[in-house]
Parts: C-alpha cells; structure tokens; sequence
C-alpha cells in the first residue's frame, strides 16, 4: 500500500474531475432500497470509501448509527461540512479499519474495492469487523466479454490510462469467487446500466453485489 501522505489526496482530485454522480447512480440506489428498506433499521453502518457522499445521507436514514469513512482528508473534510450530522473519519484502506470486531450490522464499499491496491486485505478487514449474518454491499465497474471488446476496440488507451483511479478490473466470476474465499456466504450478484446505456452501447455500467458475513 502507498503510504505518502500526499498520495490519498492527489487521488482524491483525481476521482473529482470525473462525473458529479457515480455512474449507474439511480439505479444503484434502486438496487440499495431492494436490498436496504429504509422503512426497516438496519442498526450500524459502515461506508467504506464515501468519497463526496453520494449515498452516505441515504444511508443515514435506514441506519440508527452511520459511520463513513474514506482516504483523504480533504475529502471527509468537505464531508463533514456537508453533513454535519453524520460521523465521518479518515481511514487509511491499507491497514485495519477503526473498530473493533462485530461492530457494524452492514458495510457499504461503492466503487473502493476497484480503487484498492491491497482489496484481499479490505474485505478480511469487513468480514472481521461485521456482526455475525451482517451484510456486506460492493458496487464496482463492469467489466465482461463484450464491454471489454468495445473497450479494446475503441477505448483502450482512456479506460486504463494511469491517471484514472481504478487499479482494478472485476468480471462476475472474479468478484465472486474474491468474496468467497475471504468468507462471505449467500452471495448474489447482478448487474446494472449507466444512465447514458449507449456509452457502451447497452453493455452494463456496474456489478452489484451482496453477501453475509
């Protein structure tokens, strides 16, 4: 893992230069109310990788204590003066999380998992700190045959070039068998499309996973 104090906040800006809304952003919070009811409490949350807070109030309203978190200061900075209300804190993805284990009821991880350099090490990190049966919900970007073909075909220099911030690359299977072998069950995966579907001409935008501890 990179250490250099400066490093988390130039990916910070990095990641800031990119669209206001994660994409596939409506439909992920589409997928978060099937798999989250806000009219049910699902007790302690965990955010891991908040970034700007795109889900974090939605979070707020189904958790009776929301905790989030992300790499850069700067960002849970601005996070904090947003929303006031909710406890944000600054949590270095390559060393253990700040809590003790069996603490959080559900940890949501949108987009982190692709942007870690050590993600086998996050995941134990959520298995220890999730109560028994807790639950466990990673967004990441899509990558399968016929996506990975248009990409080859047409966008390969922008979709890996260093600047951006993903250093990993998930298919179905990948993701799957990852959580799998760091201890989660009941594993369901789908996917969904962006809000501009002819970017990849119809391909899916986002794999959508959930899982128990």
């Amino acid at each position: 893992m990179i250490n250099h104090p400066d490093y988390r906040e130039v990916s910070w800006k990095i990641r800031r230069l990119g669209p206001n809304l994660p994409e596939g952003y409506k439909n992920i919070l589409n997928w978060m109310e099937r798999e989250l009811p806000a009219e049910e409490s699902w007790g302690s949350i965990l955010e891991f990788g908040c970034d700007a807070a795109d889900y974090t109030p939605h979070l707020a309203h189904r958790a009776d204590l929301l905790r989030a978190c992300d790499p850069s200061s700067a960002q849970i900075g601005a996070n904090c003066q947003a929303h006031p209300s909710i406890s944000f804190f600054v949590q270095d993805p390559g060393k253990s999380i700040a809590a003790e284990p069996k603490t959080f009821d559900a940890i949501w991880c949108s987009d982190a998992l692709a942007q870690l350099i050590q993600p086998v090490f996050a995941l134990h990190e959520f298995h220890r700190v999730l109560k028994p049966g807790g639950r466990l919900l990673i967004t990441v970007p899509y990558h399968g045959f016929f996506k990975n073909l248009l990409i080859a075909l047409s966008g390969w220099d922008r979709h890996f070039s260093p600047d951006q911030p993903y250093l990993r690359f998930y298919t179905e299977q990948m993701l799957t068998d990852l959580i799998r072998k760091t201890g989660f069950r009941e594993i369901q995966i789908e996917t969904c499309r962006g809000e501009k579907p002819l970017r990849h001409l119809g391909a899916p935008a986002m794999l959508l996973l959930s899982a128990k501890k």
